[in-house]
């Protein structure tokens, strides 16, 4: 479903040339698969489909810091328009337990508990901030400011690789180190705002 190709990074070559029927190819190649997960995730097909004119909004005011992967992109933005409705409790995400299968309300609702969250939350900042400085630098940009790794090597005047072996030294440090249940809200990314 989702492959980078030649004809991807054509029609964004030209759509960033001002072609803006190049963004009406991108939303007719992608929108449907992209509402498929979301509603997949969500469960609820109005706000699937809400989440995907957030996620063409995005991608459309993102345009000129779209890289070599504009499908790879879309992808991004639709997981993390699905985490910030969760967030703002437009929708729910159910928990699933190791065969995939959802938890009882009352372990989802212990787990989504402001108290619960809280405590979560210090531990995942305490870890983050034992990362050595500049992988914790590159991380936080990378998650917190949502700045893509050119950016990142841009303004810390490193290299491109060096941002990407720093996520993946953080990445593997932060396995190590939170327990599973803490390193899937970091991915969700729950205590971010």
């Amino acid at each position: 479903m989702f492959q980078n190709s030649d004809v991807d990074n054509q029609i964004l070559l030209r759509w960033k040339n001002g072609d803006q029927k190049a963004f009406e190819e991108f939303y007719r190649k992608y929108s449907i698969s992209l509402l498929e997960i979301a509603n997949r995730k969500t469960n609820d097909f109005e706000s699937a489909q809400e989440i995907i004119q957030d996620v063409f909004l995005a991608f459309y005011n993102s345009k000129d810091r779209i890289g070599d992967n504009p499908d790879l992109y879309l992808k991004g933005i639709l997981k993390h328009k699905i985490f910030d409705y969760a967030r703002k409790g437009k929708i729910k995400i159910m928990p699933l337990d190791e065969y995939g299968h959802t938890y009882s309300e009352s372990v989802a609702n212990y787990m989504y508990d402001d108290i619960y969250a809280k405590e979560l939350d210090e531990k995942i900042k305490t870890t983050i901030d034992k990362l050595p400085g500049q992988c914790r630098t590159v991380f936080l940009m990378s998650r917190i400011e949502n700045l893509t790794y050119p950016e990142i090597a841009a303004q810390l005047g490193i290299s491109v690789k060096t941002v990407e072996v720093h996520i993946g030294k953080a990445l593997k440090y932060l396995r190590e180190h939170l327990d599973y249940q803490l390193l899937c809200l970091l991915v969700l990314s729950c205590w971010i705002k």
